[in-house]
């Protein structure tokens, strides 16, 4: 059966009458009655008795329309749902930011001069980690995304841009008051005993990896204690309280009263570049115009 012949039986029964029921459905009134035929040869049983005056429900039709009749408001009440939604996506760019620090304050002034391009459009930015990124981009909740390359580097199904040639540079990070701070100079394996501050998986699906592989480059063993946070901001409160160290990209802290002291740390290859991330094929002359205003707006950072 189909959702047709449903719509056709349930409309009839409502109304007693075949003919008002083709009226409200905008079809023939021998398309209802053949609608109902079919409903009823596929079913095996009358769910109409036809009369003069109209038609009325046999047992077993009074049994399905008690039934069918909430399901048929739910059907056309979730279509328009559906349609009003799809309405308002339409005219929406949804684009997810990965927490990045220093870089993310200069991508939100950048986007409203992405905006300005696209005036018929409404621009909606949130803040998310990665993993409720690949989420959002799989619902089709998300349009773009603006993260480190290297979180999303095996999924297949996303396009990517990078925002600059070369790889992010990766600093040590600790504070004034970490015991750390009273040596003039420091390598990977001094540090291989601290307690090293991570995020979670929860929100990089990367770092802890990267964080490994910088001191696998120095061919140092990697650090077993760590501590985990569950945001950028998180991390850098429990740095300032002399809780751990840490290894990041640069400009990731704000640093603003210069508690901390960083050390940029020879990594290789190991480290990663800015990118903007889309799925649909819709949205590469607008993933390609942001990359060419974030660029403008990252130069200086990463020139």
């Amino acid at each position: 059966m189909t959702i047709n012949q449903i719509e056709c039986f349930v409309e009839a029964a409502r109304l007693g009458n075949i003919s008002k029921a083709a009226e409200i459905l905008f079809i023939t009134q021998q398309a209802v009655s053949n609608q109902i035929k079919t409903l009823e040869r596929d079913l095996g049983y009358t769910v109409l008795i036809r009369g003069s005056k109209g038609v009325s429900l046999t047992k077993e039709g009074e049994i399905l329309f008690s039934y069918w009749k909430t399901i048929l408001d739910n059907y056309r009440i979730s279509i328009k749902q559906a349609q009003d939604f799809h309405s308002r996506r339409s005219r929406q760019i949804l684009i997810g930011l990965e927490d990045m620090g220093k870089f993310s304050e200069d991508i939100m002034q950048a986007l409203p001069e992405f905006g300005s391009l696209y005036k018929d459009l409404q621009i909606q930015s949130q803040t998310l980690p990665p993993k409720q990124m690949l989420s959002q981009f799989e619902t089709g909740d998300l349009d773009l995304a603006i993260l480190y390359e290297s979180e999303f580097q095996s999924c297949r199904f996303l396009k990517s841009l990078p925002l600059h040639k070369h790889q992010m540079k990766v600093y040590l990070y600790f504070s004034h008051n970490h015991p750390l701070a009273q040596k003039s100079s420091l390598t990977l394996d001094d540090i291989k005993d601290e307690t090293i501050g991570v995020l979670n998986k929860q929100y990089s699906l990367d770092f802890e990896k990267k964080m490994q592989a910088f001191f696998d480059y120095n061919h140092v063993a990697p650090p077993t204690n760590l501590l985990e946070y569950s945001s950028r901001r998180d991390l850098e409160i429990g740095l300032l309280g002399g809780q751990c160290i840490a290894i990041v990209y640069e400009e990731m802290f704000f640093n603003r009263n210069h508690q901390l002291i960083s050390q940029e740390i020879d990594v290789g290859n190991n480290s990663s570049r800015m990118a903007i991330f889309w799925k649909s094929d819709t949205m590469y002359a607008k993933a390609h115009s942001l990359c060419e205003i974030l660029t403008k707006y990252l130069h200086r950072y990463l020139s």
